[in-house]
């Protein structure tokens, strides 16, 4: 599985996305994104 950094997701990146994703401004990046 790629992420959306275009990585293999490693336990510190999903540690780090589950944490940024409770973020309001990086939860709306990451719909950006998807939306592109």
């Amino acid at each position: 599985m790629i992420d959306d950094f275009g990585e293999a997701p490693t336990p510190a990146v999903k540690s780090s996305r589950s944490v940024m994703a409770k973020r309001p401004k990086f939860q709306y990046t990451l719909r950006w994104v998807d939306d592109a």
